[in-house]
């Protein structure tokens, strides 16, 4: 009787190879830079509550350069993240830059106001709790940022954490 070689490793090496193929052949294409390089992708208006329940659009903080910082409750790295976000609002908030940090936590302003005062953020933060805005700006996945110039152009995208002096000389140069 004839022996059948296994199929199950087979098909799977074939399945995470199509998986591969399709992941790194169809990424989210980067914004084109505003540097000369292409017309930057103007960013999507939106209007989210505040913690205190105040309508804010984003118009609303036009003519100045924004960092849109998406995250949740639930994100290690995003919380990481948060202390070098005051250093950077504290720092050049006086100069035109701005955060706008935009959680997507369901629970909504109930578990996102406690953090935001234990962390003592001095910057803005808006609660999305249903995804619009996230989908909006094609977030797949926390922490995702993108950064604004002053004129609401899409200069910068991307998800995790920046270095540091590289993310604050790009704000520099922008101011």
């Amino acid at each position: 009787m004839p022996t059948h070689k296994p199929v199950r490793p087979l098909l799977l090496l074939l399945v995470f190879a199509a998986l591969t193929l399709v992941l790194t052949a169809c990424p989210t294409p980067a914004p084109p830079k505003a540097d000369g390089g292409g017309e930057a992708e103007q960013a999507a208006e939106f209007e989210l509550p505040d913690l205190e329940g105040n309508m804010v659009k984003l118009s609303d903080t036009h003519g100045k350069v924004r960092l849109l910082d998406f995250w949740a409750t639930f994100c290690a790295p995003c919380i990481a993240e948060m202390p070098f976000h005051n250093e950077l609002q504290e720092k050049y908030g006086d100069q035109g830059f701005m955060i706008i940090g935009i959680a997507g936590d369901e629970e909504g302003e109930a578990v996102v106001r406690p953090l935001v005062e234990k962390q003592e953020l001095v910057y803005l933060n808006l609660l999305d709790s249903d995804g619009t805005v996230a989908d909006a700006y094609r977030v797949l996945g926390i922490p995702a940022y993108v950064l604004l110039d002053a004129e609401g152009k899409i200069v910068d995208r991307w998800m995790a954490a920046k270095p540091h002096d590289k993310l604050e000389q790009q704000i520099v140069d922008m101011l």
